[in-house]
């Protein structure tokens, strides 16, 4: 059985290996090169600035909506978006900002829209267009609003595809 000089020596251990672990990952940095689909042309210092990675082609366009009512979300009604851009669709990393945007929270959706008709399409059950939405929904569920909302500042989304 061990001894108590044992068990705090391990203690000590691993507190030195988590506050280490965790300081080195603090400096990692991802450097995103910046978009030419702002709504200004000057350096974001307020509101949202969304890192879209992950795209797969530059075929179609990218509709990156911001939701701040759950009925608009769920719809995915882009008229009814606190904040809506459309951009040429890049496989390169993209900034966009939403400076406007500083009060509240806002749900974020991107739809890589690669047939231009507006609408996250589907084969059967599983979406044929590449989508990402903030927050910290299920990876394979259905995107929940009050999951989804974030607070002004830096984000990364991810675009997810299902079928090839």
């Amino acid at each position: 059985m061990p001894s108590n000089a044992m068990r705090l020596s391990a203690a000590a251990v691993t507190i030195a290996l988590t506050i280490g672990g965790a300081y080195l990952a603090s400096g990692l940095r991802y450097v995103v090169p910046e978009a030419n689909a702002s709504t200004t042309d000057t350096e974001n210092v307020s509101g949202y600035q969304i890192n879209i990675h992950d795209t797969r082609s530059d075929q179609g366009k990218l509709l990156i909506m911001a939701f701040d009512h759950q009925e608009a979300f769920d719809a995915l009604d882009y008229k009814a978006a606190s904040g809506y851009l459309e951009i040429p669709a890049d496989a390169a990393s993209l900034r966009v900002d939403f400076p406007d945007l500083t009060e509240g929270y806002h749900a974020f959706f991107v739809l890589h829209d690669e047939n231009g008709d507006y609408e996250l399409n589907f084969e059967g059950e599983l979406p044929s267009e590449g989508y990402a939405v903030s927050g910290t929904n299920e990876a394979y569920g259905e995107p929940v609003f009050d999951y989804s909302v974030i607070v002004p500042g830096t984000h990364d989304l991810s675009v997810r595809y299902w079928l090839p």
